[in-house]
């Protein structure tokens, strides 16, 4: 007397789980996997993978191409006649491709026009100096002297000096590069 009995209708899914049901509820398809009968053709294309395919390379890393790694402009100097000489704020660039371990350090005025170039590998010589200063020797032994607008600059052209030699000789070679100017004589 007094008391009221309320059953409820159990689901198999509680009403948050059915959120992420297909719009068709999904037992069917469940049930497919345990090999039921009622599989139909239509819905096998619901159960196949595909995988993703893979990033195209770049025609650099397929071709070996050369590829700017950093680049800068700074001032950069000639040494000529026993001075240096002005030759003008101009572009300073490393290019190099990782599959030919070819890298080489740029001087150019425009994309079209190269001033100088050095070959950097084990051997490059790139020589850190006070106030924001490197020299190096180019290809045809001149050497070229640079100054860069900021300290984080002239340190991060030297890492990426130091990388490419690194990157130009086989694999357990060590390799030593200055990032700042040490006490000692400057060239």
């Amino acid at each position: 007397e007094g008391h009221v009995h309320v059953t409820q209708k159990m689901s198999l899914y509680d009403d948050e789980e059915t959120d992420f049901l297909p719009a068709g509820g999904g037992a069917p398809k469940l049930a497919s996997l345990f090999g039921s009968p009622k599989l139909q053709e239509a819905d096998s294309h619901s159960l196949t993978y595909t995988a993703p395919k893979q990033p195209k390379k770049t025609k650099s890393e397929t071709t070996g191409a050369p590829a700017v790694l950093h680049a800068t402009t700074a001032h950069t100097y000639l040494y000529t006649g026993g001075q240096y000489k002005s030759q003008g704020k101009l572009g300073v660039a490393i290019v190099g491709s990782h599959p030919a371990r070819d890298y080489k350090l740029l001087i150019y005025a425009s994309q079209q026009k190269q001033i100088t170039s050095g070959k950097i590998a084990a051997s490059f010589n790139w020589t850190v100096q006070p106030n924001n200063y490197g020299s190096f020797l180019d290809d045809r032994q001149q050497r070229w002297s640079v100054c860069f607008d900021k300290e984080q600059d002239a340190i991060d052209f030297a890492k990426q000096i130091a990388i490419a030699k690194f990157n130009s000789v086989a694999s357990g070679s060590l390799i030593q590069q200055d990032l700042v100017a040490t006490e000692g004589q400057v060239r």
